[in-house]
């Protein structure tokens, strides 16, 4: 077989062979479906994108849909959903998505440069390449999340340094990222502890270790996500105070300012899952010794809270 389409790449070496399609067109459908004997209704499913994960098993072969965050973070764009199919054989393990990947990217050259060199074969069959590979976008997952966490040990750091008006913004960013990740591989937990029973009935118990190891990479990364969430809860938005506010000490005013910020942060974030809550900035300790202060405070608070 030759493939002449730069979008559709064959790495072959000792037996097994992965190809992989990026954005294929019906045509290069059509022949992997007869190079590989493909049921119609997997063809359709690869031929168009598929909203929620799934696995499900031939006689020869199992066809798995997941779904990975993509993109880069801090262009102020979302992530995107790219959706990942695996038709997965004994010998054979078929890659198709809509969209480019640095994993896919490196993975390949791996496994050219195995067979380059000679070495020996990423395993008996090509469940251990699916094993590999999936291993490999989870750690590129896990990497990101990391980028996440450091972000916002960041911004942590800087609200603390009085600069929390300016982080507002990128709470909502890491805010939204999470959002996607989460929406992302929400589901990954079940396809993977579903395919544990059809990987065992289409390479047998040996390769059991390996299928329950994936269940254990998809973990990793769902600890680490709601590691970030619950980093993310604990940011409250202020709502902010009028210059000097204790000198005027003008409660209606007050009430006024803080009511339009608060009507900003509520509509904003307020909806969001991540949203935890907003907090008044004023030092109610400031003025404890004034009772005038104290009746302000009183007012202020108990007209917000």
């Amino acid at each position: 077989m030759r493939y002449t389409r730069v979008m559709l790449t064959r790495h072959s070496h000792k037996g097994l062979v992965w190809i992989d399609l990026e954005s294929p067109s019906q045509d290069e459908l059509r022949k992997i479906a007869t190079d590989y004997h493909l049921n119609p209704l997997v063809v359709h499913e690869l031929s168009s994108p598929t909203l929620k994960p799934k696995v499900d098993l031939y006689r020869d072969y199992a066809y798995l849909i997941l779904h990975f965050p993509q993109g880069k973070r801090g262009n102020g764009q979302n992530l995107r959903d790219l959706e990942i199919d695996f038709v997965l054989g004994k010998k054979f393990l078929i890659t198709v998505r809509h969209g480019m990947s640095d994993v896919f990217h490196l993975f390949g050259k791996i496994f050219d440069a195995n067979a380059a060199l000679d070495k020996e074969r990423l395993g008996a069959h090509a469940g251990f390449v699916f094993f590999h590979l999936l291993s490999q976008l989870y750690e590129s997952l896990h990497h990101e999340l990391g980028s996440i966490r450091e972000a916002l040990r960041e911004i942590e750091q800087r609200i603390f340094d009085g600069e929390e008006r300016e982080m507002v913004l990128s709470l909502s960013r890491v805010s939204r990222d999470l959002l996607d990740f989460s929406r992302s591989v929400s589901l990954h937990r079940d396809v993977l502890e579903s395919f544990e029973i059809a990987g065992r009935t289409l390479f047998g118990t040996d390769f059991a270790f390996h299928l329950r190891t994936l269940v254990g990479e998809y973990t990793r990364v769902k600890h680490a996500l709601l590691s970030n969430e619950e980093s993310l809860k604990s940011f409250a938005l202020s709502v902010d105070s009028t210059p000097q506010w204790w000198l005027p000490m003008d409660l209606a005013n007050e009430l006024s300012f803080c009511e339009k910020n608060i009507g900003k942060i509520a509509g904003r974030f307020a909806g969001h899952p991540a949203f935890y809550a907003w907090y008044i900035s004023q030092e109610i300790t400031h003025c404890r010794h004034d009772p005038k202060a104290v009746e302000y405070i009183d007012g202020l608070f108990s007209g917000l809270v």
